[in-house]
């Protein structure tokens, strides 16, 4: 299941901007900058969790991965809000992007 999400989550990261065909929801077309910044401050802090519980699954903590379902159900909410906002993305936060998506691949291995 990790390794699906992850690849989803990668290929979202890697389609080209103008490849997003479905229309923007006029809710998340009024976003301004600072709100992108605030939906990428809350999925590296998501991942961070997710890499942690990772951690403990690993262990043999089946808290952790029941905990972390509910982690993965945020994550790929806040990927698909992300995914809608693409274009509205300065250089800078497709970079910041790229950076949780590269923590989260990283996590798996």
């Amino acid at each position: 299941m990790k390794k699906l999400f992850v690849l989803i989550l990668g290929l979202s990261l890697l389609a080209p901007m103008a490849a997003i065909a479905s229309p923007v929801p006029a809710q998340v077309a009024a976003t301004t900058t600072s709100d992108v910044d605030n939906l990428l401050s809350q999925l590296d802090k998501v991942v961070s969790e997710y890499v942690s519980l990772s951690d403990k699954t690993k262990a043999g903590d089946m808290e952790a991965a029941v905990r972390m379902a509910s982690v993965s159900v945020k994550m790929g909410e806040l990927v698909e809000k992300l995914d809608a906002l693409k274009e509205k993305m300065t250089m800078a936060q497709l970079t910041r992007y790229a950076e949780i998506v590269a923590k989260l691949t990283a996590s798996v291995k």
